[in-house]
């Protein structure tokens, strides 16, 4: 047996995406377990091999199966992810969720690009299907680690309970995507998939003009929000400005009322010279001040 071969008889493409959203799930919501991200990402592929590889060989040969079915495979990963996730991963179930979802639908996206390879198989020369498709398995692995960037960059981050109508186009659109192709992979009937094709679209346009809307909404809400915060911390700034004059204003009395008293008692005392120098310096002092006021 070739390594190519082993390469197919394994599904090593399929382990290493199911690795990669592993790492994910870990980058973006952290282990329960405390684990490195390399070791949930073993654990939960060899969980995933032996649920796609073994699980399914009693049934095969029941029911004379060549293969795996295709829509087998997408449920057990869907269903091993978030699996893995309820058990090892902190955060919230729906982040975790529709990131499952996105990236099962990445995946399935991309291998509707490369069908046209799939489908010449069987008529191009088996070294350069062979190399194609291992490049093919790279493409896609570099497709989840920029997708896994992409996450990370633009985190989910729910704080609060969400209704229906919110969640709702979150899980639409993937779903949607899914769902188009499955139907791609395993029906034949162009016709088919091009009527699914287009009520997926027709269903998913209101969708697209709702988060539109909605990201329009929050871009303005937070546009009122900076003007209200500048005009806050402008009142502040003034308002400490105040604050500090008046301050000084008090300091400015308390000096001014201590000079009248030192004054009147020179000039009880009969101390006039004393009280002329006083004073002269006094308004020396004065004067300088009053050159700095414009």
């Amino acid at each position: 047996m070739t390594l190519y071969q082993i390469y197919r008889c394994i599904s090593l493409d399929g382990m290493m995406s199911f690795f990669l959203l592993m790492l994910i799930l870990h980058g973006m919501c952290g282990t329960k377990k405390k684990l490195k991200s390399w070791q949930f990402g073993l654990l939960g592929t060899a969980v995933f091999f032996v649920v796609y590889n073994c699980l399914p060989l009693p049934f095969l040969k029941l029911f004379r199966q060549p293969s795996i079915p295709y829509w087998y495979g997408f449920l057990s990963m869907v269903a091993v992810a978030y699996g893995m996730g309820e058990w090892m991963i902190d955060g919230d179930s729906f982040s975790r969720f529709v990131y499952i979802l996105f990236f099962a639908a990445m995946e399935q996206m991309f291998k509707i690009v490369c069908s046209p390879l799939y489908m010449r198989e069987m008529t191009m020369p088996r070294p350069l299907y062979a190399f194609l498709d291992v490049l093919s398995g790279i493409g896609m692995c570099l497709l989840f680690y920029c997708l896994w960037r992409f996450f990370d960059r633009f985190p989910l981050k729910v704080t609060v309970d969400m209704k229906v109508i919110e969640t709702f186009p979150l899980l639409y659109f993937p779903a949607s995507i899914l769902v188009l192709s499955i139907v791609s992979t395993i029906s034949r009937n162009v016709e088919t998939v091009m009527a699914i094709l287009g009520v997926i679209i027709l269903t998913n346009v209101p969708l697209v003009f709702y988060m539109v809307s909605r990201l329009i909404s929050a871009y303005e809400q937070q546009r009122r929000m900076d003007a209200a915060l500048m005009a806050s911390q402008a009142e502040l700034h003034s308002y400490r400005m105040n604050e500090e004059l008046r301050t000084k204003l008090k300091k400015e009395r308390h000096e001014i009322k201590n000079n009248y008293f030192y004054t009147l008692t020179l000039l009880n005392e009969k101390q006039y010279d004393t009280a002329k120098e006083y004073l002269t310096s006094v308004i020396g002092e004065v004067n300088e001040r009053l050159r700095t006021v414009d």
